[in-house]
């Protein structure tokens, strides 16, 4: 008897302890990549340098991509992954950079070229385009981000394609003032 009552009143415990419910908890962290499009100029006024703000402010697991359009060939874009180096035989270099915070990012170019705004009438410095993914740092399956292993980085439309990013809209973003 003590056995059936002990089954008994273990059952009544299992099935009352299932239907408890707590008070809801905080709200989950969306968790979604993004792209940006920024088209900026680099002079010596700006110290060859633009920022932009997120709004609203990255994670902090998020990482960044940045490319830079490089040209337009047979109507299609071609993006290269910063940071992207161009030398110039006796000329010196460029080399395209960026850094980034959860709150904003910069874009930069360094170079030995002086007057660098001069060279090429400017195809160097003015209205350069820039394609920036945020990408989460985490997925809701348990993948980390992983630039070495999960995906080559330094194609753009093969980072747009694996975080489904294609019929995304490009948020264009204006240089802080």
């Amino acid at each position: 008897m003590k056995k059936i009552f002990l089954l008994l009143f273990a059952a009544v415990g299992l099935v009352g302890l299932q239907s408890c419910e707590g008070p809801d908890g905080p709200p989950g962290v969306s968790v979604e990549a993004e792209v940006f499009e920024v088209t900026t100029d680099f002079t010596y006024g700006n110290n060859l340098e633009s920022t932009f703000n997120f709004n609203p402010a990255i994670l902090d697991s998020d990482h960044l991509l940045v490319y830079r359009l490089h040209t337009v060939f047979k109507g299609e874009d071609v993006w290269r992954i910063m940071p992207t180096t161009y030398f110039f035989n006796d000329l010196g270099d460029i080399i395209y950079n960026f850094d980034f915070t959860r709150f904003d990012f910069k874009i930069f170019m360094d170079t030995t070229i002086g007057n660098v705004d001069r060279l090429d009438g400017g195809a160097w410095t003015k209205k350069q385009t820039f394609r920036i993914v945020v990408v989460p740092g985490y997925f809701p399956n348990n993948r980390s981000f992983d630039t070495s292993a999960d995906v080559e980085n330094t194609d753009y439309n093969t980072i747009i394609k694996k975080y489904n990013l294609e019929n995304a809209p490009i948020k264009q973003l204006e240089a802080k003032k």
